[in-house]
């Protein structure tokens, strides 16, 4: 049970969903532009973006916000965030189907 494990566990490994958010600009293209050079771009921004401190900074802006204004205020920033973004990904696993 993984309550158990949780509760009795030594390690300093933290236990839940760490959550970061990376913020890209969407470029529109024409017809005569050529797609591998989008997702060459596209993957130029995101590798530059993964080595800045823009994620680890929105997790510590995020929890400051939870520890010091509670989780309602902390919620509804990121609904605000969340309903002004076109296209979104997650890493975090859903539930599974029986």
């Amino acid at each position: 049970d993984i309550s158990k494990l949780i509760m009795n566990s030594n390690s300093e490994t933290r236990w839940g969903n760490q959550i970061g958010t990376i913020l890209l600009p969407i470029f529109y293209h024409d017809v005569n532009s050529d797609p591998i050079q989008f997702v060459r771009r596209a993957k130029a921004m995101i590798d530059k973006k993964k080595l800045s401190l823009e994620a680890p900074v929105t997790y510590k802006f995020a929890h400051f916000l939870v520890s010091r204004f509670g989780p309602k205020v902390s919620g509804d920033l990121n609904y605000k965030v969340v309903c002004s973004t076109t296209f979104t990904l997650s890493n975090i696993v859903g539930p599974k189907d029986k």
